[in-house]
């Protein structure tokens, strides 16, 4: 597969909007590696331009340019009556194809890539990037950038409502906080261990990292998506330039450094609204975050104090084209069983939301996927292990321990694939106790660090001796949202890892490496370059604060000096404060265009058909414990629930994302409530509230929802049921204009329309009768 292109030129027709390839114009032709320039908007503008000039007056160049073709909803093809897809052609070819003539030299507008198609109310809308910033760089000359402009190209004619503002701003106002990341060289949803290990280093389907994958994959091929669409990942990047303490070794002044930080888009969504973990064992706020150290062999050996932003990036990216480089991969996320924590204005206690045994699934679902991504880990919990945090520590333990062939909680075993540590940072780090609770946390750690080592890339020199070259296994670190705590734990193991990351690179080596490892400890970074690192580290931690809880991290006093100061701590008041607000006023609308972006909502409108059941009166509860007023339908294939906003979320009829699971229950209030678990565990679970017509409306849709579905798991306990049940008729007026469908109940498909005695069609109404249990 071809590389997704920095460069497009958007031709914008009547019923088609063209997207010309002139990335050539960017890197291709050029005689310097693609990173000797860094991309700009600019160059992408002046790229536009000679490629409209060349396509005008040289008719070679536009038969053999790239171009994909993107044809508005309803678009035929002129030989054929089904809906043109999305395809990839030539420019000629695409213009041919449109009828028009002279549009060769047409100006078009200028983008930085495409990243899919977003399905909004009126019809899909095309998002293109219109204007990036670089942000960091990776070993080989890569840069990477950060999404500053995104636009919503339509695909469509109809009239632009406040439904399709409402919904396309909130999705641009996401893309567009500096914290969506894409590179064009390099894949930045895979760790570098991942890229460079794989037999295959092209990803065939959407990583769980790949921000954007789902409005890709609204291409409807996967071909068209992967070479056309350009990977992004969400979270956080910088670079710096480091030194050694003193001259211990030759070229220790070429050391680079990056931290980059990728978040899942499976369970993706805002504090408070988003915990724990969903049936598939994906959980909330799960980030992996990769620590990379490269020695630029040329690069100008200068100080970072000396260097400015733009030099920096430049040497990192000029000097590091023949570099030998190492990583270090440390994971975050939510405790893997089913909880919630919104009962409450201000900071609710957490709740386990079902029985230990409902949760067992998803908690072995998320260690299967961990231990399958890092091989062996090791969990490190921060949480309380007493008061209201307690049931969480609890349920951690418990679940590991069922699981676990031998006590591997707080066990220094090898053969334990998952461990657990259970670290109540809050008792051992409380005010001045910090640097020695920490240090004593870091005791409990250091030998796992060791033994799991870095990924050195191949070079024989690094690996002969030492015999490490890939990490073999990773830290997972948990507090309750998993930011603060969390974040000042994984600086500190990321710090010795980062003395291994030297060692390994053979950047400073005064000695041999004994047993115990205690010989990467004297390997010191200056102290502009502790400072960095001190930095960086802190400024990932409000990177994936803001994305998570609308604010900075606290507690990153801790990370930038290493000590707990009152100027930390009234900072950390006025964040709290702020928390709250978001949680009460802000965390919705957010939740909202995460679930847009991620595929979990669609902004279209529902696929014409007869919906077969309708309620109205129906809210749906939120996790963060909001009500709003929903419809409900039952179609053919999908039921919907529909908001007030516009957005619909679709739930499978049938195969492994239909109905799992059912429970009634009322709220303080006793209004009747329902909780529905699909397959489609990223829009899962789904809580109804009854309003009029309460618990009979309750049954009556459930009963409908039981008969409807063809869930594996209904049917299986439908034929395991052998008791008798009494059977309720009920009838259902449908418009005869309108497509119906009688085979799914067994019945004969009648004539959508009926004729009177004279042969004139009337306007009478098809009655079906549905039994059910």
């Amino acid at each position: 597969d071809m590389e997704a292109p920095c460069a497009l030129r958007v031709l914008a027709l009547g019923d088609r909007v063209i997207l010309h390839d002139v990335d050539a114009y960017v890197r291709g032709v050029k005689a310097a590696p693609p990173a000797a320039m860094q991309l700009t908007n600019n160059v992408i503008i002046e790229a536009v331009n000679t490629a409209a000039k060349d396509a005008a007056r040289n008719l070679s160049a536009a038969q053999s340019a790239r171009a994909l073709v993107l044809p508005f909803a309803g678009a035929h093809r002129r030989d054929s009556s089904s809906a043109q897809a999305p395809y990839s052609t030539t420019l000629h070819a695409a213009l041919a194809d449109a009828g028009v003539t002279g549009a060769m030299s047409m100006q078009g507008s200028a983008s930085a890539g495409l990243l899919g198609v977003l399905p909004l109310p009126s019809g899909p809308a095309a998002a293109l990037v219109t204007g990036i910033r670089p942000a960091g760089a990776l070993p080989g000359g890569h840069v990477v950038y950060s999404i500053c402009n995104v636009q919503l190209q339509p695909l469509h004619t109809n009239e632009l409502g406040d439904d399709d503002r409402q919904a396309g701003e909130a999705v641009v106002n996401l893309l567009e906080s500096g914290h969506v990341l894409v590179s064009y060289n390099v894949d930045l949803t895979r760790s570098l261990q991942k890229q460079l290990g794989a037999s295959e280093r092209k990803q065939r389907t959407g990583s769980g990292f790949w921000w954007t994958w789902p409005m890709a994959a609204a291409l409807n091929d996967d071909r068209l998506a992967l070479s056309w669409s350009v990977r992004t990942a969400l979270g956080f990047v910088s670079t710096s330039h480091m030194t050694l303490h003193g001259a211990i070794a030759g070229g220790g002044g070429n050391i680079w450094y990056t931290l980059i930080s990728r978040r899942s888009r499976l369970r993706a969504g805002v504090r408070f609204i988003t915990r724990g973990a969903d049936t598939d064992g994906n959980v909330a706020n799960f980030v992996e975050t990769e620590q990379i150290v490269w020695l630029a062999v040329g690069a100008e050996a200068l100080g970072a104090n000396a260097l400015t932003e733009e030099k920096r990036m430049s040497d990192a990216t000029n000097g590091s084209r023949d570099s030998v480089f190492s990583s270090f991969r440390i994971i975050r996320g939510s405790i893997p069983v089913l909880w919630k924590q919104n009962n409450g204005l201000a900071k609710p206690p957490p709740e386990l939301e079902t029985p230990m045994w409902a949760s067992r699934v998803a908690f072995r679902a998320h260690m299967a996927h961990v231990t399958r991504s890092y091989r062996q880990v090791v969990c490190v919990s921060l949480v309380n292990l007493h008061g209201s945090e307690g049931v969480l520590a609890d349920a951690f333990q418990r679940h590991l321990a069922l699981d676990s062939p031998r006590d591997c909680v707080d066990s220094q075993s090898e053969d334990c694939l998952v461990r657990l540590i259970a670290f109540d940072f809050h008792e051992h780090c409380a005010g001045k106790e910090y640097e020695r609770g920490l240090t004593s946390l870091m005791t409990l750690l250091k030998k796992d660090i060791h033994k799991f080592g870095v990924f050195v890339s191949s070079n024989d020199d690094c690996t002969a001796e030492h015999g490490v070259n890939t990490q073999r296994g990773v830290f997972r670190v948990n507090c309750v949202d998993c930011l603060d705590r969390t974040n000042v734990v994984q600086s500190a193991v990321a710090r010795v890892a980062l003395g291994m990351q030297l060692y390994a690179l053979q950047i400073a080596r005064q000695s041999k490496v004994n047993s115990g490892g205690e010989q990467f400890d004297e390997i010191r970074l200056s102290l502009d370059s502790e400072e960095s690192f001190k930095r960086i580290w802190a400024d990932n931690a409000d990177a994936i604060s803001k994305q998570y809880a609308g604010t900075g991290a606290m507690k990153t006093d801790m990370t930038r000096t290493g000590k707990r100061s009152a100027k930390g701590m009234l900072a950390d008041g006025v964040k709290s404060a702020v928390r709250v607000y978001y949680k009460n006023v802000v965390d919705e609308a957010r939740q909202e265009a995460i679930n847009l972006i991620t595929g979990c909502a669609m902004a279209a409108r529902i696929p014409r058909s007869t919906a077969l059941f309708v309620a109205h009166t129906v809210q749906r509860v939120s996790p963060g414990g909001e009500r709003e007023a929903v419809v409900l339908e039952l179609h053919e294939n999908a039921m919907y629930v529909l908001t007030a906003e516009g957005l619909r979320y679709a739930y499978a009829r049938d195969g492994e994302k239909a109905l799992h699971a059912w429970h009634r229950r009322n709220d303080r209030e006793k209004r009747p409530r329902l909780r529905l678990d699909f397959g489609a565990a990223s829009i899962s679970p789904l809580e109804l509230q009854f309003r009029d017509g309460g618990s009979a409306l309750r049954e009556r849709f459930l009963r409908s929802l039981l008969a409807w579905t063809r869930s594996p798991v209904v049917e299986k306990a439908a034929q395991a049921s052998s008791s008798p049940f009494r059977v309720r008729v009920l009838a259902a007026a449908v418009e005869i204009d309108t497509p119906h469908f009688l085979r799914n109940w067994g019945l004969a498909s009648e004539s959508q329309s009926n004729e009177d005695a004279n042969g004139q069609s009337s306007n009478e109404r098809l009655v079906i009768c549905l039994v059910v249990p």
